[in-house]
């Protein structure tokens, strides 16, 4: 019997693609810079707060420390980016991919197929089946517990209440940079673990490679085979040219 499309992939990914395009429509059709410039915050405080430094660095793994309302407020932040809750990225980070990468276990490894490392994986991901005993700490914090039960509520519900506010900001400050998350953390399953592409600084015992379009555009996580060499350096740059922007970043919000 074919596996029914995930709950995540109906009610975030598919509806977050069509948004985006009629928010992309839009952008260009009555191109403002006020409106270049709510993407480019809501893209640095979504995909660059939320995902690169609060689910990847901070939550995945400490590489940093910051005060815990700032890791609340980028918590939140990495929630809207539609890629699971902190928990969620978490359990899926420490349990199946580091130990595992480009195993049988590593749940987004080229090695399953390019498609299923780019999207499949979510299209039939069971987020019952997924372990959460890597989580840590983490399962005993209120608020990464809250937003996890209540990820898509929060997801939808942020997005709507802005949107009636001011659909500019709606669209353009939220849908758009969750959109350029999704598929930036995408290329960076599929690319940066895919042999033949890039280049490698360090020996490892997977396929991770560094891409530099990913590695200057994706704030940092394109400079992968260092990532996994060091994983738990805070930044990610190995050479003098390979700049990771979450470095200055993590500097304005790291416990001194």
């Amino acid at each position: 019997m074919k596996q029914p499309l995930a709950p995540h992939f109906l009610k975030i990914f598919l509806p977050i693609q069509v948004l985006a395009l009629i928010a992309w429509a839009l952008f260009f059709y009555d191109f403002r810079v006020e409106n270049l410039i709510m993407v480019l915050i809501g893209w640095i405080c979504i995909g660059g707060y939320g995902i690169a430094v609060g689910h990847h660095r901070l939550l995945s793994h400490r590489s940093f420390k910051t005060h815990p309302l700032i890791e609340k407020l980028i918590s939140y932040f990495g929630l809207l980016a539609g890629q699971g809750s902190g928990l969620f990225w978490v359990a899926v980070h420490r349990g199946a991919h580091h130990p595992y990468a480009d195993t049988e276990k590593d749940l987004h490894s080229p090695i399953h197929g390019k498609f299923n490392s780019y999207v499949g994986w979510q299209m039939r991901l069971d987020p019952r089946k997924v372990s959460f005993k890597k989580c840590g700490s983490l399962l005993s914090d209120p608020w990464h517990v809250f937003l996890h039960k209540h990820y898509i509520k929060i997801f939808w519900g942020s997005i709507l209440l802005v949107s009636l506010l001011n659909w500019r900001v709606g669209l353009f400050m939220m849908v758009i940079p969750s959109f350029i998350s999704m598929h930036t953390e995408n290329c960076v399953d599929l690319f940066c673990h895919t042999k033949g592409l890039g280049y490698r600084n360090f020996t490892t015992t997977d396929n991770s490679t560094n891409i530099w379009w990913l590695g200057y555009f994706g704030f940092g996580q394109g400079w992968h085979n260092n990532h996994h060499y060091n994983q738990n350096a805070a930044v990610y740059s190995a050479k003098w040219w390979e700049v990771d922007p979450t470095r200055l970043m993590i500097f304005l919000i790291k416990s001194r």
